[in-house]
């Protein structure tokens, strides 16, 4: 009877064993991939976007001074995030050489940093091809205030030298492109009462204040 319990006993252990290595296994394989997923998009970002790029994109030396302020995206925090339109993007946290700043007629008042509203997106599109976009999340009253726990407001992606993508209007759960020309604020038409003016942002870098 013992020899049947020690028999039994050790035959649990080893299969408990068996699935602590396989999930081991598992994890291991799961980081590897992510790793390997961040190493790419930084090969990407570095040989396409930073050197081609470059040669063909201005610097915006003539635009707003914010696009003038260099940014560096902190490879060594990067993560990976599955988005809904977009599938898996590799996300890099951004430094920015000096402190920037911005109010939003549609928030809550707040003075936010930019350093800790933006962040470098690298993901592929349907055709498979890598694409980079700097995405700027502007909260609204209501997200800043805690009354919804999902993000509501607007996200600005820009390509990294400055230039405008896209425009996202996040509400209700929901996620809309707007257009270039958005209606101005105080429209009276029903279904355009949220959309604000997405040029009712004042981004200042000390006591400079410049109109996007």
């Amino acid at each position: 009877m013992r020899k049947l319990t020690f028999a039994v006993l050790a035959s649990v252990m080893l299969t408990a064993c068996q699935k602590t290595d396989t999930a081991k296994s598992s994890d291991a394989l799961a980081i590897k991939s992510s790793d390997a997923l961040i190493i790419s998009a930084k090969h990407f970002f570095i040989n396409d976007v930073v050197t081609t790029q470059s040669s063909l994109t201005s610097l915006n030396a003539e635009g707003p001074r914010r696009q003038q302020i260099t940014k560096t995206p902190l490879w060594e925090k990067a993560y990976i995030k599955h988005d809904e339109i977009k599938g898996n993007v590799v996300i890099v946290p951004l430094q920015y050489e000096k402190p920037l700043h911005f109010q939003t007629s549609f928030g809550n008042g707040t003075t936010l940093s930019m350093e800790k509203q933006s962040d470098l997106w690298i993901y592929k599109d349907v055709s498979g091809k890598n694409k980079a976009a700097v995405r700027i999340a502007l909260p609204d009253k209501v997200y800043q205030n805690g009354v919804v726990k999902s993000f509501e407001g607007y996200v600005l992606e820009e390509d990294w030298f400055g230039n405008s993508l896209n425009k996202y209007l996040y509400k209700d759960g929901n996620i809309s492109t707007l257009k270039d020309k958005v209606p101005v604020s105080g429209v009276n038409n029903s279904a355009n009462k949220d959309i604000v003016t997405c040029d009712a942002i004042d981004w200042y870098e000390c006591d400079y204040i410049d109109q996007y």
